[in-house]
């Protein structure tokens, strides 16, 4: 085992507040108990303005949007409104059983909606992304078993962007247009 693998691990382990012997134990027993018990959550009727002009540098997406979550689950998030942001608008890492639902997210210097690496069983409907600077709806890497339903992706870099080891994600009566 090369030094640098045992140093990731024993970094990962530490992040997570085990022992690395810890960590193979919980990890053999499933890879979800390594997470904390998170209740249900929700997010309702806000609206964020970023104040891009006054961001001097973008926040990279894989760790931070307007509106973000890391290793969450069961997250309700309606009628939520985020713009002009120097980064993306409503991102989120290795999360499941996220629902978004009649949120817009206009004009940020990243993606849209960003459901990233390893986060499943998640529903966006009736959203909207306007002017995003990159992409409307970005699938990050295992992104699955992601259901876009009734959505709006409009004046985008890219409209939607389908990542890689994705599979079985479903984008239905959308309309995607002039990205």
């Amino acid at each position: 085992e090369p030094a640098y693998a045992r140093h990731t691990a024993e970094a990962l382990a530490a992040s997570l507040g085990h022992s690395i012997d810890e960590v193979a134990a919980i990890w053999a027993d499933g890879f979800e108990s390594l997470f904390d018990v998170q209740l249900p959550s929700a997010v309702r009727d806000l609206t964020l303005d970023g104040r891009r002009d006054d961001q001097e540098a973008p926040m990279g997406g894989c760790r931070g949007a307007a509106v973000y979550w890391l290793r969450a689950r069961d997250i309700d998030v309606t009628n939520v409104h985020g713009h002009h942001f120097h980064g993306e608008g409503l991102g989120f890492q290795m999360c499941r059983d996220m629902r978004i639902r009649d949120c817009t997210f206009s004009h940020h210097s990243g993606n849209g909606l960003h459901p990233g690496a390893g986060s499943t069983n998640c529903l966006f409907e009736r959203c909207t992304a306007d002017a995003n600077g990159y992409c409307g709806f970005f699938f990050c890497v295992r992104a699955n078993h992601i259901t876009v339903q009734d959505c709006t992706f409009r004046s985008n870099g890219v409209g939607v962007s389908i990542g890689t080891r994705d599979c079985c994600n479903l984008v239905e009566d959308c309309t995607i247009r002039a990205n």
